[in-house]
């Protein structure tokens, strides 16, 4: 239980990292990782087209959305 609180609290964190730097490339790419890890595939893709807004060529970001959408 206490593991489940503390990984609810880290994506929390993750999320309010976005919140205050939308364009942060890094920020970004992580909160989508940490959404693959929870199986969150339409929420990590949503920040991945957010990255590709931000970076066009980002290729960690365009392979993640191929893979995710596949």
């Amino acid at each position: 239980v206490q593991n489940e609180k503390d990984s609810s609290e880290a994506l929390k964190l993750y999320e309010l990292n976005v919140y205050n730097y939308p364009k942060s490339i890094n920020a970004l790419l992580t909160l989508a990782e940490q959404y693959e890890k929870r199986n969150m595939t339409k929420k990590a893709l949503e920040r991945y087209m957010d990255i590709i807004k931000i970076d066009g060529v980002n290729k960690k970001a365009m392979e993640r959305i191929e893979q995710l959408k596949n």
